[in-house]
C-alpha cells in the first residue's frame, strides 16, 4: 500500500520564526553587554556602536548572528530600551 503524496507546509512558522529571531538577538545583545560591561542599549557609546557594526560588516551576509547584530544596533541607534520601547 503506497501512502498518499502531500504537498508540504508548515502552518504558523512565523511563530518558528520569531522564537530564533528572538534568540539570536538576545545571543548578540548578551555577548555586546557582556564585552562592553554594560547592562542595557542604552549605556552603549556611539564609538562602541560603531564598532558593533564594523564587525557586523565582516560577517558573511548569511550569517545568523550578523542578522541578530544588526539587530541589536537598530535597536540601539533607535534608542531603545532592552524591551524594545523608545527611551527618549
Amino acid at each position: 500500500m503506497s501512502k498518499k503524496f502531500r504537498e508540504f507546509e508548515w502552518p504558523r512558522i512565523h511563530i518558528t520564526d520569531e522564537y530564533f529571531e528572538e534568540q539570536i538577538y538576545n545571543k548578540a545583545e548578551e555577548y555586546i553587554f557582556d564585552f562592553y560591561n554594560v547592562m542595557c542599549l542604552i549605556d552603549l557609546t556611539e564609538d562602541e556602536i560603531k564598532s558593533v557594526k564594523v564587525y557586523k560588516n565582516t560577517l558573511p551576509k548569511i550569517s545568523f548572528m550578523r542578522i541578530g547584530l544588526g539587530y541589536v544596533i537598530s535597536a540601539a541607534e533607535n534608542n531603545e530600551d532592552d524591551d524594545g520601547q523608545s527611551v527618549i
